[in-house]
């Protein structure tokens, strides 16, 4: 599941909708990712609305699959076969965390 903070910019409406999904993920434990969707340059790894959502309700940040790239690549290896086929998928993921 994907929580992206262009959409609480873009349609306000569907706000509520969010919110409910991530409350039904942290009641049966499944993780997200935070995403900017960003659609312009300055708001690349803006993720600011979605994570105050995720403080309001106590999201768990464990569950919260890209705040950490060793529980990324874990989560990855666990249910994908994504990263078999590359010999330099650890070092790839491991380069987006300082960007």
């Amino acid at each position: 599941m994907e929580i992206n903070s262009h959409s609480f910019e873009v349609r306000k409406a569907n706000i509520p909708n969010c919110r409910e999904i991530a409350l039904c993920c942290k009641k049966h434990r499944v993780p997200i990712i935070v995403s900017s969707d960003a659609h312009f340059e300055t708001q690349v790894k803006d993720h600011t609305a979605a994570l105050e959502m995720l403080r309001e309700i106590a999201f768990p940040e464990e569950l919260i699959l890209n705040a950490n790239v060793n529980r990324l690549i874990e989560y990855l290896r666990a249910h994908t076969n994504i990263l078999e086929n590359r010999k330099d998928a650890d070092a790839i993921l491991r380069s987006f965390e300082n960007v």
